[in-house]
């Protein structure tokens, strides 16, 4: 009788091949076997030691089959919630980078005093920073003026990689090889300003770097 592989594993090819090749096997000892019955009449005893020893394999490639069946449903199980990683995401020592980007050689440093600093000294400028609602830029060019003065890794970002779009409300973090090169990918995108565009934003260095929120470096925007 045929082993029933079902649909289990048809997601994944590898473990569909490996169940398909176990079957193949255990079909061609149920072959042999029915050969060996019809011949069992010129040597009965060597046919029954043949007999038993494949059906001792038979056995074990069907526990095989089971077994790999039943796994690949609790994994089908237990990964059901999750959503796919992108395949130019980039998981480092330093946690995930953006899309495209390059496995850092440097990582985030913390610059939240000098964030925080510098919005504390220009309050008006970081109140009237959002320039889709008739703000200006004031704030963020100076912004990043002063951390580029703390860190020349710094420098404005671009939206997703777009450098015609620079952040209203982030910049860029090179973690490549010094010189920073413009329009690079290989950058932490770091939030500075909390609440842009709210009742009460404040300055921030918060690390929003994702798949999504991928960036490019930008020395000027």
């Amino acid at each position: 009788m045929p082993v029933q592989v079902g649909s289990l594993g048809q997601t994944d090819p590898v473990v569909a091949r490996a169940i398909t090749s176990l079957a193949s096997a255990v079909e061609q000892l149920q072959r042999a076997h029915v050969a060996q019955q019809r011949g069992a009449v010129l040597n009965p005893r060597a046919v029954a030691r043949q007999f038993q020893s494949q059906q001792r394999r038979i056995d074990m490639l069907q526990q095989q089959v089971t077994a790999l069946a039943k796994a690949i449903k609790t994994l089908q199980t237990d990964t059901a919630d999750l959503s796919p990683v992108p395949t130019d995401t980039v998981t480092s020592p330093f946690g995930i980078v953006g899309a495209g980007s390059a496995l850092p050689t440097v990582a985030l440093a913390d610059l939240s005093a000098v964030s925080s600093a510098y919005g504390t000294a220009h309050p008006i400028e970081l109140a009237n920073s959002c320039q889709s609602a008739g703000g200006t830029w004031d704030y963020m060019d100076g912004l990043v003026a002063a951390l580029v003065a703390a860190d020349p890794r710094c420098g404005y970002n671009g939206k997703r990689g777009n450098t015609a779009d620079p952040s209203n409300d982030a910049v860029s973090y090179y973690h490549g090889n010094l010189p920073p090169v413009y329009g690079s990918p290989d950058v932490y995108v770091i939030d500075v300003i909390a609440g842009h565009c709210g009742a009460a934003p404040g300055a921030a260095w918060n690390d929003v770097t994702t798949p999504v929120a991928a960036g490019a470096w930008m020395d000027v925007r």
